[in-house]
């Protein structure tokens, strides 16, 4: 194989492989560029080495041989390489390339070889330093390089190094990618000159034309080939009309493709891939066929078949038609020769005659509805003409489409109004054909002949999927295709059904036929043919056939709208826009038609015929010159008078439409080698150009600049610049001819190559000598490689695969082989079926083998997903959080899930809830949850939560459709008893006779209008009457809107009335659905009106008012609903940036206010840099990360888009980006080293990161041993003992801040010594104790164990928890071989297993017991409530969840606080859910409650129920119990186990901002604020002092603590000195309770220098001090008390001199006897001035 492949013609496989060097690397800096390590080949065998693509991955080349890491720089300018030393060993060189690898080049960084670990460079790969980081041979320790490339270059790029690129094949129309054609600015690869790091790449964008490719299946479809068809599995109907569809409103009726997400292709003319909008119906048709049967038109009711014949006593009745908006059959008699007409809306029912001259042989019909035009095909005359259906006059506006210079035996019609085209059949015997046209005849395209088609019958268009179909009566066969002709399809053949079909149609997912030899009528799956039903077989005569819907004949084109195309004649639709034509025999002049002599046509607009004068192929211009036919509508005015341009397709400005396609194209797109139209017509007739000096002439005559000749682009487009081409490269120095290698002969250059590339079936060496056969069948291969007798050597796996590699004659590798499943072919993914792997067996070189021997891909590990369904794939990941995983059943699985009691099992081990049975929904993968289900026929639905059953049982209606005024039931249910207030829903369309009131909301009788009653709520009915009108106007109202004038902010709407004889004048009103504010225009007598000035994106109902000649406002009978396309969004707003941990900022912000549109992405900036930072999201609460700096502002904006704009940027939010949240990337731990300290015990070291909070260590022995727990550390190191020896351990180190870890570091080592061996565990339920279980083993067996004294571990897990190696149990160690196990849970599955202490544990055979029934077992998930009314409710779950006998239970509640305790006994139940409930419970309290089971015995003659029966010790009962039945005799079971649980009830607030200041005489002031919200009398505060640390959750002080009462802060009290007080304040209720101790204030000492006084000086201090600052000093200290402790202690030095200070009363009183002048001082607060009385 070549070094150049391409994808196109060989499977390209890039492996990663298990080797750790770069795999593949692509970056934005360099568009298309691709380098990969891998094998070119359809499989893993070969030699790997670095490939590199340059055009996306399209075509590869490879650049190096063997593994390397590799990088690239300034932009993809540099390519650099280094050796991966596992494969290459060590290195002192660096390759780098210029020009993408075809030269390269060598540095030596260092004086030595290195081990090269890693290469890297900056973000964004636009610089040229590179970073090495590897280490020496002889011990390692880490080494860092950084070389700059940048001298490598010659020179500064110029404009003239660049070309643009884009990513498409070469010669492919296929330049647009999602909708975008992007082309990049690249510099060529031989213009070795640097690009800078300040180079920004031109990209140019442009919206591409909506194609096929633009579209994928929409729900509920699936691709066959290479179209959308419905998938039958789905119950799911895509075509339903959507329940909430409300009369006059229009929904989207889905083809089976959505556009793609992120899509932006846009469309000038029609799409047949985009949804259709469907009216829906004013009540839900039937679907019927209308079948000819020569002297009758039968309607067959697709409902329940019944038969009809509307139309009798014909003659020889072939082809026919509907109408469904009038309600009229058209026919065509081919032996009277008549086209008829019978309508029966207005109940005449009369015939009327269309067409009765110039008919021979009428053969086939088609409605264009949107026209009012009738096709019709002239078999014997040759001709497809069309007439106007909505004149009176018979035989007028009649002209010829087709004629017999394109006819020659036309058969079926068909068109699609919409899309603008003509389809028919002609069964030429020579030149059999089906064909399309414009719906006026132009643009004629052959889509099948023969020998495909033979004589084609009958077509028809599925106007949901976009196709057409036919019937061949020859061949024999019913096909389908596009619209285009493609994606050809023969969907039944080879079957009598198709003997002889002759007509059909297409409903839905089912296509109906009728065929002449089977005389039936059938109906198939139009996607397969299959399932084919009869649905008559009694018709004679069959001929036309025709299916009809409600929602068939809809839609518009440009010829809905009259002020748009001003037709007076024959418009008619296509694509792009319309065409006017004229009679047959008019002319057209200033248009206008006229008789060829120019004067006026008569009234009846006749004229003699003339043919014209050109031929087929010419285009006949308007002056009546012939220009030929492709210079039609190519923007040229080639007649001369502008004719040949007139009605092209229409393309947005400036782009220019293709010839035949119908799509457009920018003018620069012409003549630049891509094709851009299917038809390729942008690359046609363009002229030679003469190319320059310095330019290379492509073989297509584009002209290119030479130097982009062999550079390995297709710049012609057609390959020829590539061509011819021989560019010697220059091979990279890979090792020194120093004697370590082998040298090539080569004599111009001595040339040096690995020995490992000898003989490896590649010549390497330029002569081919490292490859000759005598020198390689005598080498020698590595222990791990296979010897082929030809010296080739292929790994050992290879050898007996089904395969030569070898590549002898012998096929060397493939002799004595047994059979074999081996394959190296790398599995295909596939949606069909899971991938099933080798088990049990040897896995290839590329697979992982799983504990449990199955072999996966070698990527799948590590993927967080359970590949192996061990986790073995998994282990060594790293922390791994263990998450519920839903178990799957299999053949011989002892531990199966059981299901609840309400659950139901499908199969064993899946269950669902037992409410799912029953529902009619097949909710088991089986169906069993619908087996046996009692049903009756009509049974009522099940309804929705948000649904409400109908009255009859015969369906559901959404809550929110419930008095809407429109019914939705049958019975209309929906709609009955309710007010006439309720319905503000507008009622878009009234039923017949009925009319609508102005105010929208209410449809009356019309005879209740002008009545003199008031029907309607606003009166409407009985305005504008006169004493002459007193019934009403029946008026044929008709309104819609030409859907191509729709546009962010107008539309236009018209409307039509009949009886036209009548002059009428119309008021146009419209009204926004949000808030039903109708708002009238100006009276016209035009009744199409253009509203302007609306809003974006949003819901109007539009209506007209009509007056007649004598001014009466006749009332409204219609509405339409109409909903503005897209606008631009307003910016979004409340932008918020916060910095999270490391380099990651959080950033959210609001939707915009106005998004008029659906917001589908917000694109984010940031600045600096310069060009800023934008990323696109699709939610508005992102983490980016990035390198930002410490200490600089950041800028950010947002902006929103919709389907079609963007928004402005919002308002800037500016973080400085702050370092103390800088941390050390948690994913950056490296380095760790390992000492092994013996055989058993290893040491961890490694670097420190900065800012994180810790590391947690991780140990995982394998799966038969016991996990031990996870470690967390904040140093660096750590030791690690006990560890189990003769295994491989994996330990796995990570960083973590807050909540949030690193990624692991992971490292495997393999403990010396022996391994443990595994024990023999049998496991068994003790019988009589129900709960209890003995584990016992044997000793192990082997002869190092013999005389040795051993212990044992035992551990257990419930089954439903798992089992992954970590145990909720703790070991039990004990000496003996066996154990029991007491006090489990009750109707419980347990595992079990026991081990040498440390060693390994069986995890495999019958080692799960399942409890029984116990009365001494404990109850489960005890849980209790405390609810804010001061109730405590008690919960829990009996001990099985099915209970032979009722159980008693005891119910134990101890205050904690009081050391009170209450018992209540529960009266006996099988319930396995029970509630006890206590209330009135006291605030504060702390409860333990404790219940267990007890012998079930009445009290002979008490049988006592509510209060008296509750047992309370202690006079304390601490609630009032509910609805229990009590007085049951209190029998505790012996040993019954008692489960416990702690609650508090709400608890009392705590005191807050506490302060404390101590004097150095023992004096401690306390203050803190005061809780208004306690009631005082019912409320103490204590406050708390000691020498001792107080604990937070202290509840009864000891005597080392002294606690002081107060009702109100501060508090003064003296305490013993002491170095270092404790001081906390509480609440203490009136029962008893308090409160959480407040914060813990430590006080200390506080040294103060004081003089000796005498008694007599003491108290004249303190008589003369108080009286001067009772009222001075101790107002204004006390008052600042709390905020300064300076005056704090002066007024502790103060009270200390103060004898008379009482610390219990909290005041003091000066002087050495009672005074009434002496003031007392009391305690004081922030609230509370001083008071001094």
């Amino acid at each position: 194989m070549n070094l150049e492949s391409k994808c196109m013609e060989v499977t390209c496989v890039m492996e990663e492989g298990s080797l750790r060097s770069a795999s593949i690397m692509s970056s934005k800096a360099a568009p298309g560029v691709i380098m990969a390590t891998g094998v070119m080949g359809k499989s893993l065998k070969g030699i790997p080495g670095v490939y590199l693509s340059r055009d996306a991955g399209l075509t590869w080349k490879r650049i190096l041989k063997d593994y390397y890491f590799f990088n690239y720089g300034d932009h993809g300018g540099v390519i650099v390489a280094v050796k991966y030393f596992k494969i290459r060993g060590e290195t002192r060189k660096i390759l780098y390339s210029t020009n993408e690898g075809i030269d390269w080049h060598s540095y030596q960084f260092n004086a030595d070889d290195l081990r090269i670990y890693g290469l890297m460079t900056e973000p964004g790969e636009n610089t040229t330093t590179f970073t090495m980081f590897g280490s020496s041979n002889d011990r390692h320790q880490w080494i860092i390089i950084t070389i700059d490339l940048k001298n490598a270059f010659e020179r500064n790029c110029t404009q003239e190094d660049y070309k643009f690129w884009s990513p498409s094949p070469p010669n492919s129309t296929v330049s647009c990618v999602l909708g975008m054609k992007e082309t990049f600015q690249r510099r060529y690869p031989y213009a070795n000159c640097y690009n800078g790091i300040d180079y920004a790449r031109p990209v140019k964008k442009e919206t591409c034309e909506c194609t096929r490719k633009d579209y994928e299946c929409e729900y509920s479809f699936h691709l066959s080939g290479k179209e959308c068809v419905r998938n039958k599995t789905m119950k799911f109907d895509a075509y339903r009309t959507p329940p909430e569809c409300s009369p006059g409103v229009v929904y989207k009726r889905t083809k089976g493709y959505k556009r793609i997400d992120g899509d932006v292709c846009h469309s000038s003319s029609y799409i047949p891939y985009e949804p259709e909008l469907v009216p829906c119906p004013l009540e839900e048709t039937s679907e019927f066929i209308l079948v000819a049967l020569k002297d009758k038109i039968a309607r067959i009711d697709l409902a329940d078949n019944t038969t009809i014949y509307p139309v009798k006593n014909q003659r020889h009745v072939v082809a026919l038609e509907f109408d469904m908006k009038n309600n009229c059959i058209y026919w065509g008699d081919i032996e009277v020769d008549k086209i008829m007409r019978q309508c029966f809306a207005n109940g005449s029912e009369a015939e009327e005659i269309i067409v009765e001259s110039e008919l021979s042989s009428i053969e086939g019909m088609a409605l264009d509805w949107i026209s009012n035009v009738l096709f019709f095909v002239d078999g014997t005359r040759k001709k497809i003409e069309a007439v106007r259906t909505d004149l009176t006059n018979a035989g007028r506006m009649r002209t010829t489409i087709l004629d017999s210079k394109v006819l020659s035996k036309p058969r079926g019609i068909a068109v699609h109004p919409k899309a603008g085209y003509l389809f028919w059949t002609d069964w030429d015997k020579l030149k059999p054909s089906i064909s399309r046209s414009n719906l006026d005849g132009t643009d004629i395209k052959k889509l099948f002949e023969a020998p495909i088609v033979e004589w084609p019958n009958g077509i028809t268009i599925d106007h949901t999927a976009e196709r057409i179909y036919w019937v061949d009566a020859m061949e024999d066969y019913i096909a389908s295709s596009d619209l285009n002709g493609h994606y050809f399809r023969r969907i039944l053949w080879s079957d009598e059904k198709v003997s002889h079909p002759f007509a059909v149609a297409v409903l839905r997912d089912k296509m109906y036929w009728d065929d002449w030899k089977a005389k039936s009528i059938f109906i198939a799956d139009k996607n397969s043919g299959s399932n084919v039903i009869t649905i008559n077989d009694s018709f004679s005569g069959l001929m036309d056939l025709k299916v009809f819907a409600h929602f068939i004949q809809h839609g518009s084109n440009a010829c809905h709208d009259h002020e748009y195309h001003k037709c007076d004649t024959i418009c008619l639709g296509k694509p792009g826009g319309f065409s006017c034509l004229c009679p047959d025999g008019f002319a057209k002049k200033d248009n206008k038609c006229i008789c060829p002599n120019g004067m006026e046509p008569a009234a009846n607009m006749t004229c003699p015929q003339k043919a014209g004068s050109c031929v087929s192929n010419e285009f006949t211009c308007k002056n009546g010159l012939c220009i030929s036919s492709i210079w039609r509508c190519d923007g040229n005015d080639d007649c001369g008078d502008q004719s040949d341009e007139v009605d092209c397709l229409v393309c947005s400005p400036p782009m220019v439409a293709c010839d035949w396609d119908q799509r457009c194209y920018m003018p620069h797109w012409r003549c630049d080698g891509d094709y851009d139209c299917t038809d390729m017509s942008d690359e046609k007739d363009c002229e030679p150009r003469n190319c320059s000096a310095n330019q290379f002439k492509c073989s297509n005559g584009h002209c290119i600049d030479k130097k982009w000749q062999c550079d390995g682009e297709n710049d012609c487009k057609d390959n020829s610049d590539e061509q011819n081409c021989h560019v010697p490269s220059r091979r990279p120095d890979t090792i020194s001819c120093s004697g370590s290698g082998f040298i090539c002969s080569n004599s111009s250059k001595l040339l040096c190559i690995p020995n490992s590339w000898v003989c490896d079936g590649e010549p390497d060496c330029p002569g081919g000598e490292d490859e000759i056969r005598d020198r390689c069948r005598n080498s020698t291969c590595s222990p791990h490689m296979f010897h082929c007798p030809n010296g080739k050597c292929i790994f050992k796996s290879w050898v007996c695969d089904g395969e030569n590699d070898c590549g002898d004659d012998e096929k060397s590798d493939e002799k004595n082989c047994e059979t074999t499943d081996k394959s190296k072919i790398i599995p295909r993914p596939s949606t069909d079926k899971p991938a099933i792997f080798l088990v049990n067996t040897t896995c290839l070189d590329w697979m992982f083998k799983c504990d449990n021997g199955n072999c996966l891909p070698y990527w799948w590990r590590c993927d967080g997903i359970n590949d192996c369904g061990d986790r073995s794939d998994e282990i060594g990941c790293g922390f791994t959080v263990t998450e519920p995983v839903t178990p799957t059943p299999s053949s011989g699985d002892s531990r199966r899930t059981r299901c609840s009691r309400n659950e139901f099992s499908c199969s064993p081990g899946v269950c669902i809830p037992l409410s799912w049975v029953c529902d009619m929904a097949d909710d088991c993968p089986g169906g069993e949850d619908e087996r046996g289900c009692a049903r009756r026929d009509g049974a009522a639905p099940v309804c929705a939560s948000d649904e409400t059953p109908c009255a009859d049982g015969r369906g559901c209606v959404r809550d929110t459709a419930i008095c809407d005024g429109t019914p939705d039931c049958f019975d209309r249910s929906d709609e009955t008893h309710c007010p006439s207030y309720i319905f503000k829903t507008p009622v878009t369309e009234c039923p017949p006779d009925f009319v609508l009131c102005n105010d929208g909301l209410m449809c009356i009788n019309s005879n209740a209008v002008c009545n003199g009653e008031k029907d309607c709520d606003d009166n409407s009915d009985e305005t504008n009457c006169s004493n002459t009108i007193n019934k009403f106007v029946n008026l044929l109202l008709g309104i819609d809107v030409n859907h191509f004038s729709i546009n962010s902010s107008s539309f236009v709407v018209s409307c039509w009335l009949y009886p036209k004889a009548v002059a009428y004048t119309f008021l146009p009103s419209i009204s926004k659905v949000s808030d039903g504010v109708w708002h009238n225009m100006t009276w016209s007598k035009d009744c199409a009106y253009r509203f302007t000035n609306l809003e974006p994106y949003t819901q109007y109902n539009v209506t007209f008012y009509v007056q007649d000649k004598l001014n009466t406002t006749l009332p409204l009978t219609k509405y339409i609903n109409l909903t503005t396309t897209e606008g631009v969004p307003s910016p979004p707003t409340r932008l918020t940036v916060r910095q999270m941990v490391g380099r990651r900022l959080n950033v959210e912000w609001d939707p915009p206010k106005q998004p008029n549109g659906v917001i589908k992405s917000y694109i984010l900036s940031y600045e600096p840099p310069i060009p800023r930072v934008e990323s696109r999201f699709t939610h508005n609460n992102v983490t980016i990360e990035g390198y930002f700096v410490p200490n600089k502002k950041y800028t950010f904006r947002v902006r929103a888009m919709n389907d079609v704009f963007i928004s402005n940027m919002s308002e800037p939010a500016v973080i400085m980006f702050d370092e103390v949240g800088d941390v050390d990337d948690l994913n950056g731990l490296s380095n760790v080293t390992m000492k092994r300290l013996n055989a058993s015990a290893v040491s961890l070291v490694w670097h420190e990161l900065r800012g994180v909070d810790g590391y947690l260590v991780v140990v995982r022995p394998p799966d038969e041993y016991a996990h031990p727990p996870n470690i967390t550390t904040k140093d660096t190191n750590i030791t690690l003992t006990n560890l189990p020896t003769g295994v491989e351990i994996i330990f796995s180190i990570q960083a973590y801040k807050g909540q949030t870890y690193g990624t692991p570091f992971t490292m495997t080592i393999h403990t010396p010594g022996e391994k443990d061996e595994m024990l023999n565990v049998a496991v068994a339920l003790i019988e009589n104790r129900s709960t209890a279980v003995q584990v016992s083993w044997s000793r192990p067996t082997s002869d190092r164990y013999k005389g040795k004294f051993l212990e044992y571990e035992v551990l257990y897990n419930r089954t439903a928890l798992g089992y992954d190696g970590v145990f909720s149990s703790k070991p039990i160690i004990t000496p003996n071989t066996s154990l029991v196990i007491d006090g489990l849970h009750a109707c419980e599955s347990y595992f079990f297993t026991a081990g040498i202490r440390g060693g390994p544990l069986p995890v495999a055979g019958k080692l799960e017991v399942i409890t029984k029934e116990n009365p001494k077992a404990p109850v489960k998930d005890l849980r209790v409530e405390i609810q804010q009314n001061s109730t405590m409710k008690i919960k829990w779950n009996a001990s099985c969840d099915a209970l032979k006998d009722a159980v008693k239970y005891k119910l134990k509640i101890t205050e904690k606080t009081r050391n009170v305790t209450s018992r209540y006994i529960i009266k006996p139940s099988k319930s396995s859910n029970l509630e006890h409930m206590i209330q009135n419970v006291p605030q504060g309290g702390r409860y333990n409650i404790c219940v267990n089971c007890i012998s079930v015995g009445y009290v002979n003659g008490i049988g006592i129920k509510g209060e008296t029966g509750i047992e309370v010790e202690g006079g304390f009962q601490i609630g009032t119990k509910t609805g229990i039945e009590l007085g049951i005799a209190n029998v505790d079971v012996p040993d019954a186990v008692v489960v416990c649980a702690g609650v508090r009830s709400p608890p009392i607030p705590t005191p807050q901002n506490v302060v404390a200041w101590l004097d150095d005489s023992g004096h401690v002031m306390v203050s803190w604020h005061p809780i208004h919200a306690l009631d005082h009398d019912e409320y103490k505060y204590e406050i708390l002092i000691s020498k001792n640390e107080l604990a937070v959750d202290l509840l009864h002080p000891d005597e080392d603590v002294k606690v002081v009462q107060a009702e109100r802060p501060p508090v003064l009290s003296f305490t013993e000195p002491a170095s270092q007080l404790f001081v906390a304040v509480r609440v203490r209720s009136s029962h008893g309770y308090y409160s959480d101790l407040s914060e813990v204030r430590t006080l200390t000492m506080q040294g103060v220098a004081a003089e000796p006084r005498t008694s007599a000086g003491a108290i004249w201090w303190g008589m003369s001090a108080a009286s001067v600052a009772a009222i001075a000093l101790v107002a204004a200290l006390l008052h600042l008390a709390l905020r300064h402790r300076r005056l704090a202690r002066s007024f502790l030095r103060f009270t200390a001199a103060t004898p008379r200070y009482d610390s219990r009363r909290g005041q003091a009183t000066l002087g050495d006897h009672d005074d009434d002048d002496v003031p007392p001082i009391h305690g004081f607060s922030d609230d509370e001035p001083l008071v001094i009385a």
